[in-house]
């Protein structure tokens, strides 16, 4: 923490403000969760449910990951990231 003093402007080796590595680690975690149930839920009703429902839940899913992702993205953008650093951001993880 010694690298970021109070009223400082310094910035982390990848040109990220302390508020932005906060936001993104933040984002990234909650994605990381998300992304994690997201696929165990998919195999649970691949496995369970059979082909045509485990479909229907991916279908689902991946409906539910365009809006958070949006977020995620416009979050990113107000946090100070550049258009292609949000959408960067947003690829990796």
């Amino acid at each position: 923490d010694a690298i970021f003093q109070e009223g400082a402007k310094e910035e982390l080796v990848w040109g990220m403000t302390r508020e932005q590595a906060t936001l993104s680690s933040n984002i990234f975690l909650g994605d990381f969760l998300c992304n994690l149930v997201d696929g165990v839920v998919i195999g649970a009703a691949f496995a369970e449910c059979g082909i045509e429902r485990g479909f229907l839940v991916s279908v689902a899913i991946c409906l539910h990951e365009l809006p958070q992702e949006m977020a995620d993205f416009m979050i990113l953008r107000k946090a100070g990231f550049s258009f292609m650093g949000a959408v960067g951001a947003n690829i990796a993880c």
